[in-house]
């Protein structure tokens, strides 16, 4: 179908066989629309090219109270406890959410989404997209600097950039406390499981670890290390490489709680007793590690208060953007909390022959 560059309103009305009334619902995420009714009609939207009278709408509502979120997977437990802590901080401000989920978030499946989240009028963004390899590459085009430098917009759980607003939790302090207090456990031989080797958050998990045994003066090597991939199932596989490679480990750090739980599975199929073989920790704190056998000790991510401190932090900018004030930037980092629990206890001294 061609594209029509002056669509309407009514135009779009007309075609889905509805009422321009119903079309402005949608176009303004509103209640109250058929889930069939609400498709086809986006369907049209993006067919006929339609583009909100963004001026004529300014002097009806003010002001948009809008926010784009934008989420890779709901996979994982973090993301729904992220989202939770931005939707609770967003009632409070007044914002209502427009959600957005990208199934493969990269480069060249970016530009579509935001544009559809601006047709909205959203007034800021909040993008819950982990930075995996080169997946943040559209936003740091040269092209991109005005637009980041002058739209609200919040990263979440990305590396940090000049002209750039990050709000993460600080996994790299996380993983240097659970390591450090596996150190003053007693334990000398700290393997690790890491997320994915491209990965911004495995990697600063990675970099804690190795900041904790660096300062004991205990020089990290690679045959401490498997790369899993955040899940349960990756858990017996990557076991059984450092057993394999590292048969002198005596504590071990999983770097999720979800990873944690496939090791703990895999250790009784193998007859490893935890903690009096090996001691275990996690990170995250799911609500669920308090229940796993043995209790887990992990890092307290406070996902919820994250989430929180992005949509403050986006709420700022929104201010200042209205105010006609110069965006601020920068990172903040929520601090974690180590959890202690029965998988780490001090380590039992050798009996002497």
């Amino acid at each position: 179908m061609r594209k029509s560059y002056r669509c309407t309103i009514k135009d779009i009305a007309s075609r889905a066989g509805v009422s321009a009334q119903t079309v402005s619902r949608v176009i303004n995420n509103s209640p109250n629309v058929s889930i069939e009714t609400r498709q086809r009609i986006q369907k049209l939207i993006h067919e006929l090219g339609y583009q909100p009278n963004l001026v004529a709408r300014n002097l009806v509502k003010q002001s948009s109270m809008n926010v784009g979120v934008m989420v890779s997977s709901l996979e994982y437990i973090g993301p729904h406890l992220f989202l939770t802590g931005i939707e609770r901080q967003a009632v409070e401000y007044g914002y209502s959410l427009i959600l957005t989920i990208l199934d493969d978030p990269i480069p060249e499946n970016l530009e579509e989404p935001v544009r559809m989240l601006l047709a909205h009028q959203v007034s800021g963004i909040i993008w819950v997209v982990p930075e995996y390899g080169n997946n943040y590459a559209w936003w740091r085009k040269p092209g991109q600097a005005e637009f980041l430098a002058n739209f609200p917009i919040v990263f979440m759980n990305a590396r940090p950039v000049p002209g750039t607003s990050v709000v993460s939790p600080d996994d790299r302090h996380g993983a240097y406390l659970v390591t450090r207090h596996l150190l003053e456990q007693g334990y000398r031989q700290i393997g690790i499981i890491t997320g994915p080797s491209d990965g911004w958050e495995a990697n600063q998990r990675l970099a804690g670890w190795r900041d904790a045994l660096l300062e004991k003066g205990i020089s990290p090597q690679e045959n401490q290390v498997a790369v899993g991939n955040w899940k349960a199932e990756c858990g017996e596989p990557c076991l059984k490489k450092l057993l394999k490679d590292y048969p002198e480990m005596d504590a071990l750090f999983v770097s999720s709680d979800q990873m944690a739980l496939g090791v703990l599975s895999a250790a009784f199929r193998l007859g490893i007793h935890i903690p009096e073989d090996l001691a275990i920790a996690g990170f995250d704190d799911f609500p669920e590690t308090a229940y796993y056998t043995p209790p887990l000790t992990t890092v307290r991510r406070k996902h919820i208060e994250t989430g929180k401190l992005a949509m403050r932090e986006l709420h700022r900018k929104i201010q200042a953007y209205k105010a006609g004030k110069p965006l601020e930037h920068g990172s903040v980092y929520m601090q974690p909390e180590l959890i202690i629990r029965n998988s780490t206890p001090p380590k039992t001294p050798a009996e002497k022959h």
